[in-house]
């Protein structure tokens, strides 16, 4: 199990711990990476990709002692938060980044000509809100988002893809995953399985 720890938001200390499971036991939390957060598996867990403070992704590849130094995934200054890649090949993050004047979008990165772009999914995923924090299951049938409120706090949508490839009305998630009130739902991960968010 993976999972970044931040210290206080805006954060000034990030990192990656990891839980392993062996000798029928969950051993840890081991700290994995640094100056990291909001890990994400590629589609098999040989790579895995991480933020730095909400500006640009990195990856790391497995290594029989652990993992190899991150590299940041774009040499450009595209801001990806919760970069991901899904099972068909597709890449997407979200335009938010702490301090940004503007809302963020979720996004799919778009490559013509050498240029990447970020390009947003649109209504009625995107809205005057921001959507930020986000997963996209490996298939893209459906994507599970955070939306801020107009009083800071956020709450999880799903959405489901048509066979149009347009997206359905986001539907805001029940409770238990919603708390009522002030709060904030950010940072969907899912197992493999597909069983626990």
């Amino acid at each position: 199990i993976y999972y970044g720890e931040i210290n206080t938001y805006p954060a000034t200390v990030l990192r990656v711990k990891s839980y392993k499971y062996e000798n029928n036991r969950w051993n840890g939390p081991f700290n994995t990476f640094e100056g990291f957060m909001a890990p994400k598996f590629a589609n098999n867990d040989s790579i895995i990709y991480l933020q730095d403070n909400h500006f640009y992704t990195y990856y790391s590849k497995r290594e029989s002692s652990g993992w190899s130094v991150p590299v940041r995934v774009l040499t450009t200054d595209i801001r990806t938060h919760y970069f991901q890649k899904s099972g068909l090949n597709n890449f997407f993050a979200s335009s938010y980044y702490e301090g940004s004047a503007s809302t963020g979008d979720i996004c799919k990165l778009v490559t013509t000509s050498g240029d990447t772009v970020l390009e947003s999914l649109g209504i009625p995923i995107n809205s005057s809100s921001s959507e930020n924090d986000f997963l996209m299951a490996k298939d893209e049938s459906y994507l599970i988002f955070s939306r801020n409120s107009s009083n800071g706090s956020s709450d999880m949508f799903i959405s489901f893809k048509k066979e149009n490839s347009k997206w359905t009305n986001p539907k805001k998630l029940g409770e238990p995953i919603n708390k009522p009130g002030y709060n904030w739902e950010y940072g969907q991960f899912m197992t493999s399985d597909g069983k626990y968010l």
